[in-house]
């Protein structure tokens, strides 16, 4: 009967250490060991610097090298048309000077100051043509203006504003030794008349002259 008993046991027995073996199998702990860390190690550092280096410099200088000759900053004080007491004409500007005989004479340099200029001789003049002249001006104390080309054949520019201007003291000879000739504004009633009564008049800038039949 004892024997009988064990042998219905034994597979109770079985079936519970399958099943402890099972649970056991079953309860144990699944440890996920996946360590997966996603570090984004990329860094995107921009070092591309722009740096305009591009220094625009205007370096053009304007230099005026013309040289002006002419010293006195306003208009020669004798310009303008004159006659002489010779009878010539003369035309005046800050550029020239120029005679009724055909003369002309460029202006380089002239000095309201000092009352002269320099010119040159023109290449058509008939006398010291392409030479250099000085020309000098003064008043009286009268208030009349004479002038004197007291320089009149210098070989070059230099030359002529070196030379000894002429005596303004002596309107008789100071003129290399010849009078100085007197300026005048042209009169537009010169010439030669005559009058209802048979008279006939000479009529300049120095005078009036008349003649008639009875004296």
């Amino acid at each position: 009967m004892r024997k009988q008993s064990i042998l219905w046991l034994l597979p109770l027995c079985i079936s519970l250490s399958c099943t402890d073996k099972s649970d056991s199998e079953d309860t144990g702990e699944e440890a996920d060991t996946d360590t997966d860390t996603d570090t984004d190690t990329d860094t995107d550092t921009d070092t591309d610097t722009d740096t305009d280096t591009d220094t625009d410099t205007d370096t053009d200088t304007d230099t005026d090298t013309d040289t002006d000759t002419d010293t006195d900053p306003d208009p020669i004080e004798v310009a303008g048309e004159w006659v002489d007491n010779w009878g010539t004409g003369h035309i005046i500007d800050d550029a020239n000077w120029s005679d009724s005989w055909g003369g002309t004479y460029a202006i380089s340099v002239y000095d309201n100051d000092a009352d002269y200029a320099v010119a040159q001789n023109g290449e058509e003049n008939s006398w010291k043509p392409g030479l250099w002249s000085q020309f000098a001006w003064t008043w009286s104390e009268a208030g009349e203006l004479f002038y004197c080309q007291g320089v009149f054949g210098a070989s070059t520019e230099q030359d002529a504003m070196d030379a000894e201007l002429p005596d303004t003291a002596d309107l008789e000879g100071g003129c290399s030794g010849f009078p100085w000739s007197e300026l005048r504004v042209p009169l537009t009633l010169t010439g030669e008349y005559s009058d209802a009564y048979g008279s006939s008049h000479t009529i300049d800038e120095w005078g009036w002259g008349s003649a008639s039949e009875w004296g």
